[in-house]
Protein backbone atom coordinates (compact mmCIF):
# COMPACT_ATOMS: atom_id res chain seq x y z
CA UNK A 1 0.00 0.00 0.00
CA UNK A 2 1.27 3.45 -0.94
CA UNK A 3 2.09 5.78 1.96
CA UNK A 4 0.93 9.42 2.08
CA UNK A 5 4.50 10.51 1.42
CA UNK A 6 4.79 8.27 -1.64
CA UNK A 7 1.41 9.36 -3.00
CA UNK A 8 2.20 13.08 -2.64
CA UNK A 9 5.75 12.64 -3.96
CA UNK A 10 4.30 10.98 -7.05
CA UNK A 11 1.77 13.77 -7.51
CA UNK A 12 4.35 16.54 -7.15
CA UNK A 13 6.82 14.78 -9.45
CA UNK A 14 4.21 14.66 -12.24
CA UNK A 15 3.89 18.44 -12.43
CA UNK A 16 6.02 21.48 -11.82
CA UNK A 17 4.30 23.36 -9.03
CA UNK A 18 7.16 25.86 -8.78
CA UNK A 19 5.67 28.16 -11.39
CA UNK A 20 4.22 31.42 -10.13
CA UNK A 21 1.28 30.03 -8.22
CA UNK A 22 -0.30 32.83 -6.24
CA UNK A 23 -0.90 32.53 -2.51
CA UNK A 24 -4.41 31.82 -1.32
CA UNK A 25 -6.46 35.05 -1.55
CA UNK A 26 -7.56 34.68 2.08
CA UNK A 27 -3.92 34.84 3.18
CA UNK A 28 -3.39 37.95 1.08
CA UNK A 29 -6.49 39.56 2.62
CA UNK A 30 -5.03 39.01 6.11
CA UNK A 31 -1.37 39.73 5.32
CA UNK A 32 -1.49 42.63 7.78
CA UNK A 33 -1.71 40.08 10.62
CA UNK A 34 1.81 38.80 9.94
CA UNK A 35 4.85 40.80 11.06
CA UNK A 36 8.49 40.55 9.95
CA UNK A 37 10.56 38.06 11.95
CA UNK A 38 7.50 36.21 13.27
CA UNK A 39 7.75 32.43 13.14
CA UNK A 40 4.90 31.22 10.91
CA UNK A 41 4.14 27.57 10.14
CA UNK A 42 2.55 26.72 6.81
CA UNK A 43 0.85 23.38 7.41
CA UNK A 44 0.66 20.99 4.44
CA UNK A 45 2.55 23.59 2.45
CA UNK A 46 2.94 21.59 -0.73
CA UNK A 47 5.31 23.39 -3.11
CA UNK A 48 5.13 26.46 -0.90
CA UNK A 49 2.89 29.05 -2.53
CA UNK A 50 1.81 30.37 0.88
CA UNK A 51 5.22 29.81 2.53
CA UNK A 52 6.87 31.89 -0.19
CA UNK A 53 4.35 34.66 0.28
CA UNK A 54 4.89 34.69 4.06
CA UNK A 55 8.66 34.88 3.50
CA UNK A 56 8.12 37.83 1.14
CA UNK A 57 6.42 39.59 4.08
CA UNK A 58 9.59 39.09 6.13
CA UNK A 59 8.27 36.23 8.27
CA UNK A 60 10.38 33.27 9.32
CA UNK A 61 8.47 30.88 7.08
CA UNK A 62 8.41 27.19 8.02
CA UNK A 63 6.98 24.97 5.27
CA UNK A 64 5.72 21.67 6.73
CA UNK A 65 4.71 18.88 4.36
CA UNK A 66 4.84 15.10 4.00
CA UNK A 67 6.22 15.29 0.44
CA UNK A 68 9.98 15.60 -0.02
CA UNK A 69 9.36 16.35 -3.70
CA UNK A 70 7.06 19.28 -2.88
CA UNK A 71 9.53 20.63 -0.34
CA UNK A 72 12.35 20.46 -2.91
CA UNK A 73 10.19 22.50 -5.28
CA UNK A 74 9.51 24.96 -2.47
CA UNK A 75 13.23 25.29 -1.71
CA UNK A 76 14.00 25.80 -5.42
CA UNK A 77 11.38 28.57 -5.70
CA UNK A 78 12.65 30.22 -2.53
CA UNK A 79 16.22 30.23 -3.87
CA UNK A 80 15.10 31.63 -7.24
CA UNK A 81 13.19 34.42 -5.50
CA UNK A 82 15.91 34.94 -2.87
CA UNK A 83 13.47 34.23 -0.05
CA UNK A 84 14.14 32.41 3.17
CA UNK A 85 11.81 29.44 3.60
CA UNK A 86 12.64 26.54 5.89
CA UNK A 87 11.15 23.28 4.53
CA UNK A 88 10.39 20.58 7.11
CA UNK A 89 9.32 17.06 6.17
CA UNK A 90 6.78 15.68 8.65
CA UNK A 91 4.18 12.97 9.00
CA UNK A 92 1.18 14.85 10.37
CA UNK A 93 -0.29 11.64 11.72
CA UNK A 94 2.57 11.60 14.25
CA UNK A 95 4.03 15.11 14.43
CA UNK A 96 2.89 17.62 17.07
CA UNK A 97 4.15 21.09 17.94
CA UNK A 98 5.17 21.93 21.50
CA UNK A 99 3.00 24.57 23.22
CA UNK A 100 3.60 28.28 22.58
CA UNK A 101 6.25 28.00 19.86
CA UNK A 102 4.58 29.70 16.87
CA UNK A 103 3.76 33.34 16.33
CA UNK A 104 1.26 32.25 13.67
CA UNK A 105 0.17 29.35 11.50
CA UNK A 106 -1.70 28.92 8.25
CA UNK A 107 -3.37 25.79 6.92
CA UNK A 108 -5.10 25.52 3.56
CA UNK A 109 -6.86 22.49 2.08
CA UNK A 110 -5.81 20.03 4.74
CA UNK A 111 -7.75 18.54 7.63
CA UNK A 112 -6.23 16.67 10.54
CA UNK A 113 -8.41 17.06 13.61
CA UNK A 114 -5.72 16.23 16.17
CA UNK A 115 -3.35 18.68 14.52
CA UNK A 116 -6.03 21.42 14.65
CA UNK A 117 -6.20 21.10 18.42
CA UNK A 118 -2.39 20.98 18.61
CA UNK A 119 -2.05 24.13 16.49
CA UNK A 120 -4.35 25.97 18.84
CA UNK A 121 -1.93 25.25 21.71
CA UNK A 122 1.21 25.87 19.63
CA UNK A 123 0.30 29.48 18.81
CA UNK A 124 1.62 32.01 21.31
CA UNK A 125 -0.60 34.55 23.02
CA UNK A 126 -1.38 37.29 20.51
CA UNK A 127 -0.59 34.95 17.59
CA UNK A 128 -2.70 34.31 14.52
CA UNK A 129 -4.18 31.32 12.74
CA UNK A 130 -5.70 31.27 9.27
CA UNK A 131 -7.39 27.92 8.53
CA UNK A 132 -9.31 27.09 5.36
CA UNK A 133 -10.40 23.70 4.10
CA UNK A 134 -13.16 21.78 2.35
CA UNK A 135 -16.73 21.59 3.63
CA UNK A 136 -19.59 19.27 2.63
CA UNK A 137 -20.43 21.28 -0.50
CA UNK A 138 -17.01 20.26 -1.85
CA UNK A 139 -18.31 16.69 -2.08
CA UNK A 140 -20.99 17.79 -4.55
CA UNK A 141 -18.25 18.83 -6.98
CA UNK A 142 -15.82 16.05 -6.02
CA UNK A 143 -17.92 13.00 -5.02
CA UNK A 144 -14.88 10.67 -4.90
CA UNK A 145 -13.14 12.83 -2.28
CA UNK A 146 -12.76 11.09 1.09
CA UNK A 147 -15.48 12.51 3.40
CA UNK A 148 -13.20 11.92 6.42
CA UNK A 149 -11.31 15.03 5.25
CA UNK A 150 -14.40 17.24 5.10
CA UNK A 151 -15.25 19.71 7.86
CA UNK A 152 -18.35 19.03 9.90
CA UNK A 153 -20.85 21.88 10.22
CA UNK A 154 -19.47 24.45 12.66
CA UNK A 155 -16.30 22.45 13.32
CA UNK A 156 -13.83 25.33 12.96
CA UNK A 157 -15.88 27.47 15.36
CA UNK A 158 -16.01 24.61 17.89
CA UNK A 159 -12.24 24.12 17.82
CA UNK A 160 -11.14 27.76 17.59
CA UNK A 161 -14.20 29.76 18.64
CA UNK A 162 -12.93 30.54 22.13
CA UNK A 163 -10.08 32.49 20.52
CA UNK A 164 -10.71 35.98 19.15
CA UNK A 165 -12.53 35.29 15.86
CA UNK A 166 -11.61 37.92 13.28
CA UNK A 167 -13.47 36.37 10.34
CA UNK A 168 -15.17 33.12 9.51
CA UNK A 169 -17.27 31.52 6.83
CA UNK A 170 -19.13 28.31 7.44
CA UNK A 171 -22.03 28.84 5.08
CA UNK A 172 -23.25 25.48 3.82
CA UNK A 173 -26.47 26.53 2.13
CA UNK A 174 -24.85 28.15 -0.89
CA UNK A 175 -23.66 25.45 -3.29
CA UNK A 176 -20.89 27.79 -4.49
CA UNK A 177 -19.18 27.77 -1.07
CA UNK A 178 -16.99 24.66 -1.09
CA UNK A 179 -14.52 25.71 1.59
CA UNK A 180 -14.95 27.10 5.06
CA UNK A 181 -12.42 29.27 6.85
CA UNK A 182 -11.65 30.96 10.12
CA UNK A 183 -9.15 33.66 11.07
CA UNK A 184 -8.45 33.84 14.80
CA UNK A 185 -6.09 35.52 17.22
CA UNK A 186 -4.96 33.75 20.37
CA UNK A 187 -5.73 35.94 23.40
Amino acid sequence: MESDSQRWNRRYSQSDFTSSVAPDPLLVDYAHCFKPQEIVADIASGAGRNSLYLASLGCVSLAFDVSFTALKQCRKSAEERMLSVHPVAVDFEKFRFPPNVLDAAVCFNYLNRELMVNLRRAIKSGGWLVYKTMNNNFLKEHPKFNPAYILEDGELERVFGDLRVIASQDERTSPRVTKSFIVVQNR
